[in-house]
C-alpha cells in the first residue's frame, strides 16, 4: 500500500483548510468591524456633531460595516478556495491577515492622535505590535506572491 496521500485527498484537505483560514479571517474582520465602529463612535462623541445624531450614525455605520465586512468574508473565502486549488493560497492570507492588522492599528492609533482620548504605554504597545505584525505579513505575503509569480511564468513556457 502507498503511504503518500493521493490528489483527492490533498485537493480536500486544502479545501478544508482554505475554509478554515476564511473563518479566521472572518473572524479578524469581525473584531475589524466592531474597533472600526467604536472608533466613529469615539471621533462623533467628542466632535460638534449633535447628540441627535449619534444613533442614527451608530446604526447606519454599524449597517455599512456589516455590508462591508460581508462582502469580504465572501470574497475572502472565494479567492482562498481557488488559490487553494493552485496550491498558491498563503500569499493571500498573509497579505489579508496583515492588511486586517494595519486596519486594528490604524483604528487605535486614530483617537489618541487627533487628542480624543489618552492611551497606557501598555495600548501604544498593543497598538505597535498590531502594526508591526500588519507590516511583516504585508511583507511576507508580496514576497510569496512574487516567488508564486515566477513559479506560474515558468509553467507557462513550458
Amino acid at each position: 500500500m502507498n503511504s503518500l496521500p493521493d490528489r483527492s485527498s490533498k485537493r480536500r484537505l486544502s479545501a478544508i483548510l482554505a475554509y478554515l483560514l476564511s473563518a479566521f479571517t472572518g473572524a479578524l474582520g469581525l473584531l475589524n468591524w466592531i474597533v472600526l465602529r467604536e472608533m466613529l463612535m469615539t471621533i462623533v462623541s467628542n466632535s460638534s456633531i449633535s447628540r441627535w445624531s449619534w444613533q442614527a450614525i451608530d446604526q447606519f455605520s454599524f449597517l455599512l460595516l456589516g455590508m462591508i465586512w460581508l462582502a469580504f468574508v465572501l470574497y475572502v473565502q472565494h479567492d482562498y478556495v481557488k488559490r487553494a486549488e493552485r496550491q498558491a493560497m498563503w500569499s493571500m492570507v498573509s497579505i489579508m491577515t496583515g492588511i486586517q492588522a494595519v486596519l486594528l492599528f490604524l483604528s487605535h492609533l486614530i483617537p489618541p492622535a487627533i487628542g480624543i482620548i489618552r492611551y497606557t504605554s501598555l495600548q501604544f504597545t498593543i497598538a505597535g505590535a498590531e502594526g508591526i505584525a500588519g507590516a511583516a505579513l504585508l511583507y511576507f505575503g508580496l514576497y510569496l506572491s512574487g516567488k508564486e509569480t515566477k513559479r506560474n511564468h515558468g509553467k507557462e513556457r513550458l
